[in-house]
């Protein structure tokens, strides 16, 4: 390693040194108005890191609406969806995952509704046309 360019760690130790020296050297009223930005930074950075709370993974969603594609009655699934998903914004991720129309005022009896309905209720109606029965 060379002394005429120096490395990104020895910059950053450098760096680090002459804002130790300056905050030992500076009264807090000039201290302030940098702690109040490091404290803005530091809250945004935390705020990115967090992920969404109760966030469904593709795979779940795929795995329920997969299940709902199998069950034989509308009460199954209902109870499915009571059991296993148990926030309104998981009931959106499934019934968008399903490419349903959702509105932000939706009830989650209504989004229940809508999702059992669109995929056995029309099973099941589509079989009743067809005279198939199960």
């Amino acid at each position: 390693m060379s002394k005429a360019m120096p490395t990104k760690r020895s910059e950053l130790a450098n760096i680090l040194r002459r804002l130790a020296d300056y905050v030992d050297n500076h009264p807090d009223e000039d201290l302030a108005p940098i702690f109040r930005q490091a404290a803005t930074l530091m809250r945004s950075s935390d705020q990115q890191k967090k992920p969404p709370p109760s966030k469904m993974s593709p795979v779940d969603v795929r795995a329920i609406a997969g299940e709902l594609q199998t069950l034989q009655s509308r009460d199954a699934g209902e109870t499915l969806l009571r059991e296993k998903v148990p926030s309104r914004s998981l009931l959106e991720a499934i019934a968008r995952f399903l490419q349903l129309p959702v509105q932000r005022d939706d009830a989650m009896d209504k989004l229940r509704t809508k999702i059992v309905e669109n995929t056995i209720g029309s099973r099941l109606r589509s079989n009743a046309i067809q005279g198939k029965s199960k």
